[in-house]
Formats: C-alpha cells, sequence, structure tokens
C-alpha cells in the first residue's frame, strides 16, 4: 500500500534518529554526547557541523584529485604537454 506524504515524512525522521543514535554508539565522533541529543538546539547545531564537516571533506577529496592528476600530466614527456608561448607585444 503507498505510503502518504506524512508518513513518508516521519520514516525519513526516523531514518535520521537511527543514524544519529548509531552515530552516537559507534563513538564516530566525541562531539555527539547525550548532551547533545537530548538537546534539540545542540542537535541542530551538530547537523550544522556535519554538514560542513562533509563539506569540507569533499572539497579536500576534490583538491587531492586534482592534485593528482595535475602531478601525472607534469610527469610526462615536454613533447606530450602542450605548452604555450606567450611573446610580448611590439609597440
Amino acid at each position: 500500500m503507498p505510503l502518504t506524504p506524512l508518513q513518508e515524512y516521519f520514516i525519513n525522521w526516523l531514518r535520521v534518529y537511527e543514524n544519529v543514535y548509531e552515530t552516537l554508539y559507534g563513538g564516530y565522533y566525541p562531539i555527539l554526547t547525550e548532551r547533545v541529543v537530548e538537546n534539540n538546539l545542540f542537535l541542530d547545531a551538530y547537523f550544522v557541523w556535519l554538514r560542513e564537516k562533509k563539506k569540507s571533506e569533499t572539497k579536500k577529496q576534490h583538491d587531492m584529485d586534482l592534485k593528482s592528476k595535475y602531478q601525472k600530466d607534469l610527469k610526462g614527456t615536454p613533447s606530450n604537454m602542450e605548452v604555450t608561448v606567450f611573446e610580448p607585444k611590439e609597440e
């Protein structure tokens, strides 16, 4: 039987809290404690912190991927690399 939008919303929040408690008892982040889970303001702050942490990790991974790509390009022989020469304009 299809779920109503309200039921889907409720299940979504159950998944969020399931994830919070798994993280809490798994000890993945020391910042997440029982006190944080019990206080809605602290829990909201934790969600913001987690989002920013994930953004930072994603950016760091992207930067490392770019660095790795460019280092691989620089290891090639000069004949395989594109070179652009800028000549000064004569006035």
